[in-house]
C-alpha cells in the first residue's frame, strides 16, 4: 500500500494500487502504467522526484506495509477497549461508594431527626 503525502507533511490518504497519469503533448491529462503524477480522490497530483507538472500540487508516495498497519491498528483498538473497560469498572466502583456514602449520610440525618423528635417528646 501507499500513502499520499504532501510536501507539507499531510497524509491526504492511502491507496493499494497509484493511479498514474502523464500528461499528453495536447495538454490533456491520461492514465497511464508509469507517469510523472498520479489521480487521488479525483484530483491530479505531481510526484516529487518526476518531471513538473505546472499547477499541480506535488506530493511523495510512501510504500508501507498494509497490513502490518491495520495489525497495530486492530492491537490499539483492543488496549483502548480494555482502558476503557477498566475505566468504567473504576467508575461503577466510585459510584457506589458514593451511593453507600450518601445512604450513611442519610441514614444519620434520618436517626438525628428522629432524636431530635423524641427529645421534642419528652419536655
Amino acid at each position: 500500500m501507499y500513502k499520499v503525502i504532501t510536501t507539507g507533511g499531510m497524509e491526504l490518504g492511502v491507496t493499494e494500487h497509484p493511479q498514474y497519469v502523464r500528461k499528453q503533448p495536447n495538454g490533456i491529462m491520461v492514465l497511464s502504467g508509469s507517469g510523472n503524477g498520479i489521480t487521488f480522490d479525483g484530483t491530479i497530483y505531481h510526484l516529487d522526484g518526476k518531471p513538473a507538472l505546472d499547477g499541480y500540487e506535488t506530493v511523495f508516495l510512501v510504500k508501507f506495509d498494509g497490513a502490518k498497519a491495520l495489525a497495530d491498528t486492530q492491537t490499539t483498538i483492543v488496549q483502548q477497549q480494555f482502558q476503557l473497560a477498566t475505566a468504567e469498572n473504576a467508575m461503577c466502583e466510585s459510584d457506589t461508594a458514593i451511593e453507600n456514602r450518601f445512604t450513611s449520610i442519610e441514614n444519620a440525618l434520618c436517626e438525628m431527626d428522629s432524636a431530635g423528635a423524641e427529645s421534642e417528646g419528652m419536655e
